[in-house]
C-alpha cells in the first residue's frame, strides 16, 4: 500500500472516530444511549469501509483507470 493511499485511510479513520466522540458526547441519558448504539454502527461501517478500500482500493483504482483510457479520445480497448 502506498504513502498516500496509508494517508488517506488515516485521515477517514480520525474523522470517523471523532464524528463518534462527538456523537457520544450529545444529549440526555436516553438520547445518548441512541446516540451510542448510532455510533458504534457507524463505526462498524467506517471499519468495513476503510478495510474494503484497503484490500480492494488499487484495484479498483486499476479498474477506473482502465475506463478512463477507454473512454478518452483515442484509448484503445486492451
Amino acid at each position: 500500500m502506498n504513502e498516500q493511499v496509508r494517508a488517506q485511510l488515516f485521515y477517514l479513520r480520525e474523522f470517523a472516530f471523532r464524528k463518534i466522540a462527538r456523537l457520544l458526547r450529545r444529549g440526555d441519558r436516553e438520547q445518548g444511549q441512541t446516540m451510542t448504539e448510532y455510533a458504534l454502527i457507524v463505526a462498524l461501517v467506517a471499519v468495513a469501509a476503510v478495510t474494503a478500500w484497503a484490500a480492494l482500493g488499487q484495484k479498483i483504482l486499476a479498474l477506473l483507470q482502465d475506463v478512463t483510457n477507454y473512454l478518452s479520445p483515442g484509448g484503445s480497448s486492451t
